[in-house]
C-alpha cells in the first residue's frame, strides 16, 4: 500500500515538474519574442530614418520641406515661413563670416600666415582627428578637421602629403610656417615639407614641448611624490560635492585644477594653486 502512495506521489511531483518547465519555457519564448519585436522596431525606425533622410536631400530644392519623420510641409505655412526666417538669419551670419575670412586674405598676402596643426583621439570610440588652424596678427580662424581613423600607417609620407594639400588648398603664397607637435614622424615631413616649399618654415609647437619637458620632472622620484600627494588631495576633494563647497567657502570661491591626461603641465598648475590656497585648505581640514 505504502508503495503504491510513493509511486502515485512520484507521478504527481513528475507531473508538477513538467508543468513548470513547460510554464517557464512559455514565459522565456514570450520573452524572446518582445525582444524580437523590440529589435524590428528599432530596426523599422532606422530604416525610416534613413528614407527620411533621403527623402529630404531630393525634396531640399523643391517646394516641400521635411519636418518630422516623413510629414511634410508647404510653403506659406506658419512653420514653413519660420523655418525661412531661420535659414536666412543663418545664412546671413555664415556670409558674414565668410566675408569676414576672405577680409584675411589681404593680411595672409602681407605678412604671411601660419598654418596650425593639432591631433585629437576620442578616448571612447579612438576616433583620431586632426585640426588645422590658420593664424594670423588679425586673428584665427579654423580651417578645417580631417578624419584620419582609418589610417592604419601615419608615417611621414602620410603627414607630408597631407600637409602639402592643406598648404595648397589654402595657398601657397600665404603659408609662411607651419607649427605641429613634436612627433617624430611629424617633424620628418615638416622638414620635407620645407625642401619643396623654400619660403615655408616648419616650427615645433612650443606648448607640446614644454609639457614634455614638465613630463620628465614629474618622473623624478622626489617630483613625483608630491604630485602624487597633490592629485590625492584634489581628487578627494572633487569627488564629493559638500567638499567642494566648503574649500570655497575657505578658499574665497577659488578653485583647485584636476589634473589633465593628455597635458602634464596640469599637474604642476595644480600644484601652484594648492600652495597659494594653502592657509585655506589648512583651515578646511582643521
Amino acid at each position: 500500500m505504502n508503495i503504491l502512495k510513493e509511486s502515485k506521489t512520484k507521478k504527481i511531483d513528475k507531473k508538477r515538474r513538467k508543468d513548470e518547465f513547460l510554464s517557464q519555457l512559455r514565459e522565456d519564448e514570450d520573452e524572446h519574442e518582445e525582444f524580437i519585436d523590440e529589435v524590428s522596431a528599432i530596426r523599422q525606425a532606422t530604416r525610416e530614418s534613413i528614407q527620411s533622410q533621403h527623402e529630404w536631400h531630393r525634396r531640399k530644392n523643391s517646394n516641400e520641406v521635411l519636418v518630422v519623420g516623413i510629414t511634410f510641409m508647404k510653403k506659406g505655412d506658419l512653420l514653413m515661413d519660420q523655418l525661412e526666417n531661420i535659414i536666412e538669419k543663418e545664412q546671413s551670419e555664415y556670409q558674414r563670416v565668410r566675408d569676414w575670412i576672405n577680409g584675411l586674405n589681404t593680411y595672409w598676402k602681407e605678412l604671411g600666415a601660419t598654418l596650425m596643426c593639432n591631433g585629437w583621439t576620442n578616448s571612447l570610440n579612438q576616433m583620431h582627428i586632426i585640426n588645422f588652424l590658420v593664424y594670423c596678427s588679425k586673428g584665427t580662424i579654423f580651417w578645417k578637421s580631417v578624419d584620419v581613423s582609418s589610417v592604419r600607417s601615419r608615417d611621414a609620407e602620410f603627414y607630408y602629403s597631407l600637409l602639402d594639400s592643406v598648404v595648397e588648398e589654402i595657398g601657397e603664397n600665404y603659408i609662411v610656417q607651419i607649427v605641429t607637435d613634436n612627433e617624430v614622424a611629424m617633424e620628418a615631413a615638416g622638414k620635407k615639407l620645407m625642401l619643396k616649399r623654400k619660403h615655408l618654415y616648419w616650427t615645433s609647437c612650443v606648448a607640446h614641448c614644454l609639457d614634455l619637458y614638465l613630463e620628465d620632472i614629474g618622473k623624478k622620484p622626489s617630483v613625483a611624490k608630491v604630485l602624487d600627494e597633490a592629485k590625492k588631495v584634489t581628487c578627494f576633494i572633487h569627488n564629493r560635492i559638500w567638499t567642494v563647497d566648503l574649500m570655497k567657502k575657505y578658499t574665497q570661491g577659488k578653485q583647485i585644477l584636476r589634473p589633465s591626461l593628455t597635458r602634464f603641465v596640469t599637474h604642476f598648475i595644480q600644484l601652484e594653486e594648492i600652495t597659494r590656497q594653502k592657509q585655506g585648505l589648512r583651515e578646511m581640514f582643521n
